[in-house]
């Protein structure tokens, strides 16, 4: 049986970098995330630079503790990794911190344009 895989979507603000690389170094030497990118511009629906950490169900309730405690004033998105976008930053979501709008239109772009996509479908 596959895990269920997550990402949580720190924002921050471009004059912030600095602070989110010392968030990011703390995150790599954490056993609870298997994969770290930053964006250090606005990607894909999302309109801040975003540092993304992405988690399995297993452990779920420890990297949401270890976000929390180290949430510092940003917001956080947290969502389920399943495929269908929409759904992904829509249902099922949890927000650390003030929500952020999500360019939902970017959804439909990638309909017509997959070569868009910042995370390929798994087959």
């Amino acid at each position: 049986m596959d895990m269920k895989l997550y990402h949580a979507h720190l924002y921050f603000q471009s004059q912030d970098i600095d602070k989110v690389k010392a968030l990011e170094t703390l995150a790599r030497v954490s056993s609870l995330f298997h994969e770290i990118e930053i964006y250090s511009s606005p990607v894909g629906p999302h309109p801040l630079p975003t540092l993304e950490l992405h988690f399995y169900e297993n452990n779920y309730l420890a990297a949401k503790g270890w976000l929390e405690l180290n949430q510092g004033g940003y917001s956080i998105l947290i969502h389920e990794e399943t495929g269908d976008d929409v759904r992904d930053h829509s249902e099922n979501i949890e927000w650390l911190g003030e929500p952020v709008p999500i360019d939902f239109g970017f959804f439909d772009l990638i309909l017509k344009r997959p070569d868009l996509r910042i995370h390929p479908v798994k087959s």
